[in-house]
C-alpha cells in the first residue's frame, strides 16, 4: 500500500502548528522542524515536516521521506534557489 505523504505531511503540519512543535503518529517523539522552500518547477512555496538530529551546535536535517526510494522535496526544489 502506498503511503500518501501529502496527507501525512499535512496533519503533521497542522498537528506541530497547534501543538507547540508536537506531533502524534507517525512522528510522535521524533524531532521535527517545518522547513520553507520554493517548488522548483511551481515556484510555489512548500512547506514539509522533517525530522532532525544535533551534531555538536549543529542541526542534521533528515530529508529521505521515510526511506523511500524517490528524492523528497527538499532535494529537488532546495538546489535551485540561490542564496
Amino acid at each position: 500500500m502506498a503511503i500518501d505523504f501529502l496527507a501525512m505531511n499535512e496533519k503533521a503540519i497542522a498537528e506541530f502548528r497547534a501543538n507547540e512543535g508536537k506531533c502524534g503518529p507517525p512522528f510522535d517523539g521524533t524531532p521535527i522542524v517545518l522547513v520553507t522552500m520554493m517548488g522548483a518547477k511551481s515556484g510555489r512555496e512548500l512547506c514539509s515536516p522533517l525530522a532532525y538530529t544535533t551534531d555538536g551546535d549543529d542541526l542534521v536535517i533528515i530529508a529521505s521521506m521515510g526511506g523511500a526510494p524517490n528524492l523528497s522535496l527538499i532535494h529537488i526544489s532546495e538546489p535551485t534557489r540561490p542564496y
